[in-house]
């Protein structure tokens, strides 16, 4: 059916599957997988794209249409974006937005669980933990404040774009800052900023 391989899981609340193979290739497809999966009488919940090329996204439209939940990367979504195909890349956004306000909340949740961990094991005095307190939720609120108006501005893709590499960027704040451990510090604001210089470019 198509030069790619796809994988099939069964999990309790349905079946996973990895790449849709190429359009027109569904029903043959679909037919297959419940050949492979005789064993389980659940539905597909979910389809999780690898690449943004047609033999890995051909059939999402008809996933979408069957209720199944597509979950991607941010770089497929990206490349779908440009290659113009925004439907596709719109019904994997929905899985982005919830994952996005995810990645918010536990962010939020951890940046001030870790702290008060930490001085409860005796590991940092109050005023030292406090004073770390302000990074991580730094972070935070610095994803939160590109991510929202992305979400908000979604169908202004002149805009959406922006503020999602500014969000995207905005989280590699913590890796940056720790190599700045092992590199000067403007370096690595310079690594940190690189997504945006190249957006620029």
């Amino acid at each position: 059916m198509s030069l790619r391989n796809s994988l099939l899981r069964l999990s309790a609340n349905g079946i996973i599957l990895i790449d849709g193979k190429l359009p027109g290739n569904y029903r043959a497809f679909m037919s297959q997988v419940r050949s492979i999966s005789k064993i389980s009488d659940l539905p597909v919940r979910f389809l999780v794209v690898t690449d943004h090329h047609e033999e890995h996204t051909g059939n999402n439209s008809q996933f979408v249409e069957a209720g199944v939940r597509i979950i991607g990367h941010k770089n497929v979504q990206r490349h779908l974006a440009a290659m113009g195909r925004t439907q596709m890349h719109r019904s994997l956004g929905t899985i982005g937005i919830a994952y996005g306000f995810l990645v918010l909340a536990m962010g939020l949740a951890v940046s001030i669980a870790a702290p008060v961990m930490h001085f409860k094991n005796g590991e940092q005095p109050l005023d030292e933990a406090a004073g770390f307190l302000i990074i991580p939720l730094g972070d935070m609120v610095l994803f939160a404040g590109f991510f929202i108006p992305a979400v908000i501005y979604r169908n202004r893709p002149e805009l959406h774009k922006r503020f999602m590499l500014l969000a995207t960027t905005a989280l590699l704040f913590a890796a940056a800052g720790r190599m700045s451990s092992a590199i000067s510090l403007p370096l690595a604001v310079v690594v940190w900023l690189m997504p945006v210089f190249a957006g620029m470019a």
